[in-house]
């Protein structure tokens, strides 16, 4: 999109591939999502941290 910013399309049918995929970039992001994937990813966020303790 720019110098510094682009677009990457995580789009997938199976949402554990869409959390993988988002979990894998090194760098921080920002989503537009359906509020399914949404809540999915929040869910996955959520038993990662209670999983180390957090």
């Amino acid at each position: 999109m720019d110098d510094r910013t682009c677009r990457v399309d995580a789009s997938d049918d199976h949402l554990p591939r869409i959390a993988q995929t988002l979990a894998g970039l090194d760098t921080d992001h920002t989503l537009d999502a359906d509020p399914d994937v949404l809540t999915h990813l929040r869910a996955t966020a959520h038993r990662a941290l209670r999983a180390t303790g957090t």
